[in-house]
């Protein structure tokens, strides 16, 4: 018969814990945000010394700094996903409206020139309201794929709503 599954040790469940509590708080999900490369060098770190041996996840964000020949993926297509896109940008203002776990803005400007206002979209780059606090209010774009196979819609510091994704349907391309 095949033996039972081991549970856990405390040191599989401090390191599961620490990457999901890390990636789960506002401070973590800027650094994942911004750093990707270094986050991923990180969680590659733990791992290591949870098993005692290399774990090759590809080169690390300071090899690929001081490497000349490394040629990082291109971020748009890598952003965005798919590739060959075209967007719509609208420029408008997003206003931080809540500061939970994870942070909502509403999206204020003129979509086929009538005057919108959409709550509910989730914030990427909390660092570019500045200073971090709720109402504030910075310049942002709305985008809409008008070409290719990539994300939809978003905005240029978040994530499309419930709203927004209403006005991208109803968007004259």
């Amino acid at each position: 018969p095949p033996e039972p599954e081991a549970e856990p040790t405390l040191w599989d469940r401090i390191v599961d814990g620490a990457s999901t509590l890390a990636s789960h708080n506002l401070l973590g999900s800027a650094v994942k945000g911004l750093f990707p490369d270094m986050w991923s060098g990180a969680e590659k770190a733990l791992k290591e010394f949870d098993i005692g041996e290399p774990v090759d996840t590809g080169p690390s964000w300071y090899e690929q700094m001081t490497d000349p020949l490394y040629s990082a993926p291109d971020a748009a297509q890598e952003a965005h996903g798919g590739g060959g896109c075209t967007y719509a940008k609208i420029e408008g203002r997003c206003s931080l409206t809540d500061l939970g776990d994870h942070p909502v803005m509403t999206f204020t400007g003129t979509v086929d020139g009538k005057a919108v206002e959409l709550p509910g979209n989730s914030v990427r780059d909390a660092f570019a309201f500045q200073p971090f606090g709720l109402g504030t209010n910075i310049p942002c774009t709305l985008e809409f794929e008008t070409q290719g196979t990539c994300t939809p819609c978003m905005f240029s510091v978040g994530e499309c709503g419930k709203a927004a994704w209403d006005a991208f349907r109803a968007h004259s391309k």
